[in-house]
């Protein structure tokens, strides 16, 4: 068979292939090898610098997973510098309004982004101690 056929034929089946078929490599999956909190906070950070990867992005992507194990295992009361110790600098700090999210009157929020601006985890602090944590979703 002529080359250009083959190739005219190869082509046609990658683009009649419904995209949930095509093979992915494994990407930005969360190790289930972490046995500790501490560990749990490495899994992030080394997810966290894929960020901005499609895989990433997807729902339920590791790095979604990881930041819902952070947020389930973070416990009101736990000091700033464990939490930055844990996760890394927070992508912003603020002490006023971010998106949908205001913080009381003298307190700070740590923000942890997923997905961008749009999707994000955030820790409201106050006196240096973990008040709240939760998810915000755009919902888009």
């Amino acid at each position: 068979m002529p080359r250009h056929l083959l190739q005219l034929l190869s082509l046609c089946l990658l683009l009649t292939t419904p995209v949930g078929a095509q093979e992915h490599k494994p990407c930005c999956r969360l190790s289930k090898e972490y046995r500790t909190l501490a560990g749990l906070g490495r899994e992030y950070r080394r997810l966290r610098r894929q960020a901005g990867s499609r895989c990433c992005d997807r729902f339920n992507s590791g790095l979604m997973q990881a930041l819902t194990a952070l947020r389930d295992s973070l416990q009101p009361g736990t000091s700033t510098k464990r939490i930055i110790a844990l996760m890394g600098r927070p992508d912003l700090r603020s002490a006023t309004r971010y998106g949908a999210i205001e913080p009381p009157p003298g307190d700070t929020l740590l923000i942890y982004h997923w997905r961008g601006p749009h999707d994000f985890l955030y820790v409201i602090v106050n006196h240096g101690r973990m008040v709240r944590c939760d998810w915000y979703n755009a919902w888009e």
